[in-house]
This record gives C-alpha cells, sequence and structure tokens, in this order.
C-alpha cells in the first residue's frame, strides 16, 4: 500500500497539471481576499468578513447569485480529482498502473489519498494567501477580532474539507465515467446550475412539501461548513448545522467513491 501511494504521490507532483492547478488556486484566492480587503477598509470588521476574506470570497460573489457557491481552490481541485483518474484512461496508461499495482483496491485508495493530501495542502496554503492578503491590505485591523472565541476556526476547518470533498467528488465521477470531459463537466453543472436551478424550482408554491429536501443537495449542504452563523439558503426550512452539512457531503462523497470502487473493480482496463 505504501507503494501504491508513493507512486501516486510522485505521479502528482510530477504531473504539470498538478502545480497549474494549485498556483490558479492561489491565485484566485488572493485576488479575490485583496477586492474584498479593500472593500473592508472603510468599516469595522465582523467575523463574517474575516470568513470571507481568508476563504477568497467562498460565500460572496457579486457576479454571481446567493445560491450559487463558488470556491476556487475547490473548482481547481476538483479538476485535479477528475484528471487523477481520468488521464489514466485518456491515454490508456491505466493498463501500465494495473501492472505495476494489480490490486485495484490499493490503486484507487492511493489515488484518494494522495489527491485528498493534495487537496488538503492547496486549502490550508489558499488560507493562508487569504490571511496574508487581508494582513497586508488591513493591518492591526485583521487582529482586533478574538479568533479563538468565534466561529474562524471552525470555518476554516470546515473550509478545508469542503476542499478535499470536492476534490474526491471529482476522483470519484472521473472513475464512473472514465471520461475526462464528461466528468469535467459533470463536477462544474452540479454546484454552478443544476444545484441553483433546483433551488429556484423547488421555491414553486406547488413543490412546498418536498421543498426541505433542496437542504441535502451535496454543495448546498457543504456551504454550512463555511457560514459563521447557522443558515440555510433559498429558505429550506429549518438548516442544517455545520457538522450535519459536512457529514451530507461526505455521504455523497462516500457514496459515489464506493460505487467508482465497485465498477473500477470490474471494468475493463
Amino acid at each position: 500500500m505504501i507503494r501504491a501511494i508513493r507512486y501516486e504521490l510522485i505521479r502528482l507532483r510530477t504531473i504539470r497539471s498538478t502545480w497549474w492547478l494549485a498556483l490558479l488556486s492561489l491565485l484566485a484566492t488572493g485576488s479575490i481576499s485583496w477586492a474584498i480587503a479593500v472593500n473592508l477598509r472603510a468599516g469595522p470588521l465582523d467575523v463574517a468578513d474575516i470568513a470571507v476574506l481568508l476563504t477568497g470570497g467562498a460565500l460572496y460573489s457579486p457576479l454571481v447569485p446567493p445560491a450559487v457557491l463558488v470556491v476556487p481552490p475547490a473548482v481547481f481541485m476538483a479538476v485535479l480529482g477528475v484528471l487523477a483518474l481520468g488521464h489514466e484512461y485518456r491515454y490508456s496508461s491505466i493498463r501500465a498502473t494495473l501492472t505495476a499495482i494489480p490490486r485495484r483496491s490499493r490503486v484507487l485508495a492511493a489515488k484518494t489519498l494522495a489527491v485528498a493530501l493534495a487537496a488538503a495542502v492547496v486549502a490550508v496554503l489558499s488560507l493562508a494567501v487569504g490571511w496574508g492578503v487581508g494582513f497586508a491590505v488591513l493591518g492591526e485591523q485583521m487582529l482586533d477580532l478574538p479568533w479563538t472565541e468565534h466561529s474562524l476556526p471552525r470555518i476554516s476547518g470546515g473550509y478545508v474539507a469542503f476542499v478535499v470533498l470536492s476534490a474526491l467528488l471529482g476522483l470519484a465521477l472521473a472513475g464512473l465515467f472514465r471520461n475526462v470531459p464528461a466528468a469535467l463537466v459533470a463536477i462544474l453543472v452540479i454546484p454552478l446550475v443544476l444545484e441553483p436551478v433546483l433551488a429556484v424550482v423547488l421555491g414553486f408554491e406547488a413543490l412546498r412539501p418536498v421543498r426541505e429536501a433542496g437542504k441535502f443537495l451535496p454543495f448546498t449542504a457543504g456551504r454550512q461548513m463555511l457560514v459563521p452563523s447557522v443558515s440555510t439558503p433559498a429558505g429550506y426550512g429549518e438548516p442544517l448545522t455545520p457538522v450535519s452539512g459536512g457529514l451530507t457531503m461526505s455521504a455523497y462523497v462516500a457514496a459515489l467513491l464506493a460505487l467508482c470502487w465497485a465498477f473500477f473493480a470490474r471494468r475493463d482496463a
């Protein structure tokens, strides 16, 4: 197993797309955090302001509706997850991989751990970039809040978890589709199109009896890990807690990974 993990880590480290996606994650976070920090210079800061700043505008974007959740590192790491397995099929290298490591369960487990580790590292670095940009622009204002007495540590941990889960979802979709374009479309359409459209549809009066089901959609539930206070978007009724939201998103990812493993173990390479 250690050999398989080492193989996947070396593979991720030596592929240029890994570094490009990580760099784009940090640049996007830094740029958005800088724009937010400039807007925050005029007034006093609260926990919500700092949370949005540290996460690179994870819950705020003037360009998209509130129902659309935009977390740049999560998007880029989801793409990384797709490429980690999708490229094996695109370039027919999966046969060589399975020849070197015949046990398919070890191959998929190693890919899962390697992608999760890479996504976690990028998420932590993104938080550091957000904090550094905020301190550079706002100075001592960033230190005025008693950080440990508010929800900022929980939001930071939830942010890392959200990015990791997004990356693993991309990996699972690549294994199910075995096609990079299809998996990329799916991982982008679900949070940016499908869930916002469902939020609008579930807002119809005729669907009131099933409206609360919308809060259990994967990314809608996952966003609860990032909010300073418990709230449910799009009027879904009683909100999920950050823990419940994280567990809900994790359940989707675990189910898709299990399905991916089942297909991966039985399909021809």
